[in-house]
């Protein structure tokens, strides 16, 4: 029940808060926990990094965006094609980061067992639904 406890905190703490060496220090400790071999912890780490990677891209456009609309909001005219063309180059940075985040997925995806995949998602699964 210990570990249990331990493994939940550690998955809930890596995913709920900013990115951080303590977080990357988390994210290795619920790795380790899952027994896998040295490269499938690895494979784990860059999933981690990779899912952060992500979230970072899309929390990094809020300020962003909220200081767009105050912009626009105070501006004598809205320039709808400038700000259609700064959003794709938005998603497109965010595109980028989601298909290093599948292609990472994927590559640990082959090297897990079934019974470890198995194991694997139902830790994540039940620390998901903590956050809810």
């Amino acid at each position: 029940m210990k570990k249990l406890v331990s493994i939940l905190l550690v998955v809930v703490a890596m995913f709920a808060s900013k990115p951080t060496l303590a977080n990357e220090a988390l994210a290795k400790l619920f790795i380790q926990s899952q027994g896998f071999t040295e490269q499938q912890e690895a494979l784990a780490l860059n999933v981690f990094n990779a899912f952060k990677a992500v979230t970072d891209e899309v929390k990094s456009s809020k300020g962003s965006i909220k200081l767009f609309f105050i912009d626009a909001a105070n501006s004598e005219q809205l320039d709808a094609n400038a700000a259609y063309e700064s959003y794709k180059q938005w998603q497109t940075n965010v595109d980028i980061r989601v298909l290093h985040l599948l292609e990472s997925m994927s590559q640990l995806h082959a090297e897990l067992t079934p019974e470890q995949k198995q194991a694997f998602m139902a830790k994540l699964i039940k620390a998901s639904k903590k956050d809810d």
